[in-house]
C-alpha cells in the first residue's frame, strides 16, 4: 500500500473516530439528562411544597452564615440537580446572608447573591472588603440591610449611606492576632447613620480620642455592646438610655468616666461583664457603679485581684439592703496568683442571705484551697437550690 493511501486511510479513521465521539458525546448526554429526570422522580424533594422544601434547605445553611464556597449551602445546591436549583433560586431568604473573607470579586459576587435575596431582610459580614464598589452596593440595599459585620482598615464613613434599619453592627476584626485603629470621627460617623442600632460589638480596635472630641450620640434603641478587649473609650462619647448588656474590659476607660456615662445614661442595665486578665477591679468604683444600677440581675468580674471581693461580698450580705436587689447571677474570674478568699465569712453570709433570689453562683480561681467545712455549707447551698460552680486551677470542686 502506498504512503498516499495509508494517508487516506488514517484520515477517513480519523473522521470516523471523531463521528463516533460525537455519538458518544450525545449517548452520555442523553444518560444524564436521562438519569436527572430518574433522580427528580425519586427525589422526595421534589414532591413536597416548595414552602416546607424551602424550609429544610434553609435548615442547611452554616450557623456563622454562608459564603460561596461550592460545597457549602446554598451554593451546594445549584449544583445538585435542576430541581434543587430550582428550589434554591426560589428561595430568596436562602441568600439573605452572606459572609466574605476576601476582596476578590466582592462587588460580582454580592451583586448575585443579593439579586437572588430580592426584597428579604439582608445580613452582611465581609472582610477587609469594603472598599467603593462594595460600598455602593450597601448604598441600593441599605433599606434592606439589618445586620453588618466589618473588619478593615479605617474608611471613609461619610461614603456609607444612612443604615435606618440596620438593628446589628460588628466592627474590628474577630481574629485575636489582628488589630485596627479607628479615630473617634470614624466610630461616630458610622454610629451616626444607625439610629436605630439594637446591638453593637468591637472586636480588638483602638479608638483614637482628640482632647476636643465631638459631641455626644444618644442612641436611644441600642440594647446590646460589647467591647472585647479595647475601645470602650468610646463610651465617654454616648449616651445610652436603653442598654440593657454590656461587656467591657476597662481597658481604655477610667473609673471616672464609666460613672459619667452610667449617670448620663441611667440604664435599665440587666446584664454587666467588666474586667479582663489584665485587669485589677478595686470595690471603690464598683461600689459606685453597682448602686447605679439596681436592675442588675446578671454580674461578671473578670480581674487579676480579689481586694474587692470582701467588700462586695459585705455589701451583698447587708439586710435589708438596696444593692443589686434583682442580682440573680453573680459569675467571678479571678486570673491573679492570689487566692480568692472562699473561705472569707462575708462569702458564704451572703450566698445565704441571698439564695431566694440569687440563682448561681460561679467561681473560677487559683491557688485558692477551701477547707472541707466551707466546701460542706457550699454543698448545702447547692442542694437547698443555689446553683454553684467552683473550680480552682481546673479542678471542679462543686
Amino acid at each position: 500500500m502506498s504512503v498516499e493511501e495509508l494517508e487516506a486511510r488514517i484520515a477517513k479513521l480519523s473522521v470516523d473516530i471523531d463521528l463516533q465521539k460525537e455519538v458518544l458525546r450525545q449517548l452520555e448526554n442523553q444518560k444524564s439528562a436521562a438519569q436527572r429526570q430518574l433522580n427528580a422522580i425519586r427525589d422526595p424533594m421534589t414532591r413536597l411544597p416548595l414552602e416546607i422544601s424551602s424550609q429544610i434547605f434553609l435548615q442547611c445553611l452554616p450557623s456563622e452564615g454562608p459564603m460561596p464556597e461550592p460545597r457549602s449551602a446554598p451554593i451546594l445546591f445549584l449544583n445538585v440537580c435542576n430541581a434543587w436549583t430550582e428550589i434554591a433560586l426560589s428561595t430568596p431568604a436562602l441568600w439573605a446572608a452572606i459572609r466574605l473573607d476576601g476582596q476578590d470579586e466582592a462587588v460580582e459576587v454580592l451583586q448575585r447573591w443579593l439579586q437572588r435575596a430580592s426584597h428579604c431582610s439582608l445580613s452582611i459580614s465581609l472582610r477587609r472588603s469594603l472598599n467603593d464598589g462594595v460600598t455602593a452596593i450597601l448604598w441600593r440595599c441599605a433599606k434592606q440591610l439589618k445586620h453588618l459585620e466589618f473588619y478593615e482598615p479605617e474608611h471613609d464613613a461619610g461614603s456609607l449611606p444612612s443604615l435606618p434599619c440596620l438593628q446589628t453592627l460588628t466592627i474590628g476584626s474577630p481574629l485575636e492576632d489582628e488589630f485596627n485603629e479607628l479615630s473617634l470621627e470614624h466610630v461616630m460617623g458610622l454610629l451616626r447613620l444607625t439610629p436605630n442600632l439594637v446591638e453593637c460589638g468591637f472586636h480588638d480596635i483602638s479608638i483614637h480620642t482628640p482632647r476636643d472630641g465631638p459631641q455626644k450620640i444618644l442612641l436611644p434603641s441600642l440594647r446590646r455592646v460589647k467591647f472585647r478587649d479595647y475601645g470602650d473609650n468610646l463610651l465617654d462619647h454616648l449616651s445610652l438610655p436603653a442598654l440593657e448588656e454590656l461587656a467591657l474590659s476597662l481597658t481604655n476607660t477610667s473609673p471616672d468616666e464609666f460613672s459619667l456615662f452610667l449617670k448620663r445614661s441611667l440604664p435599665p442595665l440587666r446584664r454587666l461583664v467588666l474586667g479582663c486578665r489584665s485587669i485589677d477591679i478595686s470595690f471603690i468604683p464598683l461600689n459606685e457603679w453597682l448602686r447605679l444600677l439596681p436592675s442588675l440581675t446578671d454580674l461578671q468580674l473578670r480581674t487579676v485581684g480579689s481586694g474587692f471581693a470582701g467588700n462586695l461580698f459585705s455589701a451583698l450580705a447587708d439586710v435589708p439592703s438596696d444593692f443589686l436587689p434583682n442580682l440573680r447571677s453573680l459569675e467571678i474570674q479571678n486570673h491573679s496568683w492570689n487566692p480568692f478568699p472562699l473561705s472569707h465569712p462575708n462569702v458564704l453570709r451572703a450566698l445565704s442571705v441571698r439564695r431566694t433570689h440569687l440563682i448561681c453562683f460561679h467561681l473560677r480561681t487559683r491557688h485558692a484551697d477551701p477547707s472541707p467545712d466551707v466546701l460542706y455549707r457550699l454543698q448545702q447551698l447547692a442542694t437547698d437550690g443555689l446553683e454553684i460552680s467552683v473550680k480552682i486551677d481546673g479542678r471542679e470542686y462543686i
